[in-house]
């Protein structure tokens, strides 16, 4: 009695785990649904004063030959009509994850180096903007002033906006796409579920 008790406990317990698996794979399905965007920025004349472990990076919207927001995998998406103010109030919203609460890492590329950076938006307006850099670790580099033609790469936004109005929705074979990869993990996911009625699963498993 006792040990049919404790395989009876044994497959309950199993069966538990297997099902908050299967809850978090799905999860996992439904955030992967909105797409992540990165950022692409060339300066035809940037300034960036440089201390011990960072700088600050000064740059106008006069000056700023072309932004690019594109799509992390699985979409394939690709805005050039990204604007100065779009790029800028990035650092403004104060929702989770954005770039306000989250700051992103970014490489900063001129004539001497490149280098990564943690980006924090200091100060601005329609036409301008400064932003703190801060190394990551392991970084270094120079500590001289440096002028010029920059790019700067910035990493993933997550939650979609509505201040911007030239993105593209989803199309639909990058929606199939997704939706059959969810699928097939959510499949996945079910097989590892053991009916509470295979009481033999526990002893395999534990036996």
């Amino acid at each position: 009695m006792a040990s049919s008790s404790l395989l009876n406990s044994l497959n309950i317990d199993k069966l538990v785990v297997n099902r908050l698996q299967a809850q978090s794979i799905r999860s996992n399905n439904i955030s992967s649904l909105t797409p992540s965007y990165l950022y692409s920025l060339v300066f035809t004349n940037a300034i960036f004063d440089r201390f011990n472990d960072g700088g600050t990076l000064k740059i106008t919207k006069s000056n700023t030959e072309s932004i690019i927001e594109f799509s992390d995998r699985p979409f394939r998406q690709s805005n050039n009509n990204f604007s100065f103010s779009d790029f800028i109030n990035l650092f403004k919203i104060t929702s989770d994850n954005s770039f306000n609460v989250d700051p992103p890492n970014g490489v900063l590329v001129h004539n001497e180096e490149q280098r990564t950076y943690k980006i924090t938006y200091k100060s601005g307006s329609e036409n301008e903007a400064e932003f703190d850099l801060r190394l990551l670790p392991g970084e270094s580099h120079s500590l001289t002033r440096v002028s010029g033609k920059m790019s700067l790469f910035v990493d993933s936004w997550v939650v979609g906006y509505p201040f911007i109005n030239s993105r593209a929705d989803p199309t639909l074979a990058e929606l199939a796409e997704l939706a059959e990869l969810a699928n097939k993990q959510l499949e996945a996911a079910q097989s590892l579920v053991v009916p509470a009625s295979d009481p033999s699963f526990a002893v395999r498993q534990w036996g």
